[in-house]
């Protein structure tokens, strides 16, 4: 009996262990329209972006109402968890059209008001989807999109941003409720056995 609720002490403790993970979210901007300049805020699958500097537009390019670009001056956008939390920024499409083909469009990560992480993704002349490099499985709580264009001809522009609701912190994995339940029933079955046996 001792060996059996020990077993399933150990199994409950390893389950625990396993990283509770959110499946990734895509903005997509679909549900948006034509708007020069863009504010916001907007919320989007749990996300909210805005516009955290003049200079930024939401356009139907090419009957694609799901574009965000800079309408001829340089623009930051903000992405923040609704309600807060902490995030991974893992992927996005990017474009620059005309001489900002080959422009970088630059990410700044955040976590606590301070910039941990920082990366700049060279755009092509035609959409691409890029991963985010240096912020692969870092957790921030906000995010930062800064684009730039010469005109309105000429413009850099993103679309489609994978971000996924952390449940862990950049030190490790955070506890979640069914993580400390299963700890919990663990702990408990190895007591209960160390009673039978006392």
């Amino acid at each position: 009996m001792r060996t059996r609720t020990t077993t399933l002490a150990l199994l409950l403790c390893g389950l625990m262990a396993l990283p509770l993970t959110s499946s990734a979210v895509i903005i997509d901007f679909d549900d948006q329209f034509f708007t020069a300049p863009f504010s916001g805020p907007v919320t989007e699958d749990g996300f909210t972006y805005e516009a955290l500097s003049p200079g930024l537009a939401l356009l139907d390019v090419g009957g694609n109402p799901d574009v965000y670009l800079t309408a001829g001056a340089p623009g930051t956008l903000g992405v923040t968890r609704s309600g807060g939390g902490l995030f991974t920024f893992d992927g996005i499409d990017v474009l620059g059209v005309g001489s900002d083909a080959g422009a970088a469009i630059g990410f700044d990560g955040y976590l606590n008001g301070a910039l941990t992480t920082t990366i700049d993704l060279a755009t092509t002349g035609n959409w691409a989807t890029l991963s985010s490099g240096a912020f692969a499985g870092i957790a921030i709580d906000e995010l930062h999109i800064r684009l730039a264009a010469t005109s309105l001809q000429s413009r850099t522009g993103i679309d489609n941003i994978v971000l996924t609701a952390a449940t862990g912190s950049p030190g490790g994995n955070v506890p979640e409720p069914t993580s400390l339940a299963l700890l919990g029933l663990g702990l408990a079955g190895a007591f209960r056995g160390r009673r039978r046996r006392a």
